[in-house]
């Protein structure tokens, strides 16, 4: 296992055991709240938070941006999520991402974890990039765990953590040679079966374009939930119309 996951995953591991979670009532084993099986849609999300779903395009690429991550749990609505779930960036880009209390949103713990082989994901971002992943971000306020402040579950690989922020933010830039122009998909491990993935797209970059595949073409995978899988597919539409203009 490597080794900034080791300790993340025993905690995970027990922690679930403890508290004898299912599969279908999980939301994440380090200070978050269960949520009603039947998640909201990436659009619902974003209207629920006044956040927008897309920044930027392939001829608007940010040179910095802040992403919220998003946990939504209540009569109002159940989602878990990043906002925006696409962004677009120049090369060299930082992007940072931070909590939000925005709406119904709780500010409960989340990770920021590449589909990388280097995380021992499925490999859906650009070939030979490297892999990225912030720790735990641990909750605030009444979602705090902690827990979940342990220091072993704040190791991160790349990017940042300033000031040994237990509770955020994460940033990463996205320079090459580790990271080039390409699509980035990236997911929370605490809330992987509510569907918490996002995309970060570096450069403008197109189906002929060597950072195209394997996020835009891989098939899904069976680990995938049912969420995770219409987020995931949601993503790339939305990336596809953006190149080609719809």
């Amino acid at each position: 296992m490597a080794p900034h996951l080791t300790g993340r995953r025993r905690f995970l591991k027990r922690v679930g055991a403890a508290v004898g979670l299912g599969s279908t009532a999980l939301a994440g084993c380090t200070g978050t709240a269960n949520v009603a099986p039947g998640q909201d849609s990436i659009a619902r999300m974003s209207e629920q938070v006044d956040i927008p779903r897309v920044v930027g395009g392939p001829d608007d690429l940010k040179s910095e941006h802040t992403v919220r991550m998003v946990a939504i749990d209540g009569d109002e609505g159940n989602g878990f999520g990043y906002m925006p779930s696409v962004l677009w960036v120049e090369p060299g880009a930082t992007v940072t991402w931070k909590h939000t209390a925005n709406g119904s949103s709780k500010r409960v713990s989340h990770t920021i974890t590449s589909m990388n082989k280097g995380n021992e994901k499925p490999q859906f971002t650009p070939k030979g990039s490297a892999p990225f992943d912030s720790g735990v971000i641990a909750g605030v306020g009444p979602w705090k765990d902690e827990n979940a402040l342990r220091g072993d579950l704040q190791t991160h690989l790349n990017g940042e953590r300033p000031n040994g922020g237990f509770q955020g933010p994460y940033k990463l830039t996205f320079e090459a040679p580790k990271f080039p122009s390409g699509v980035y998909l990236y997911m929370c491990e605490d809330h992987m079966f509510f569907g918490m993935v996002g995309a970060v797209v570096v450069g403008d970059v197109g189906p002929n374009d060597p950072g195209w595949s394997p996020a835009m073409t891989k098939a899904p995978k069976p680990m995938f939930s049912d969420s995770f899988d219409a987020h995931l597919r949601t993503i790339r539409k939305t990336i596809k119309n953006q190149v080609s203009g719809q």
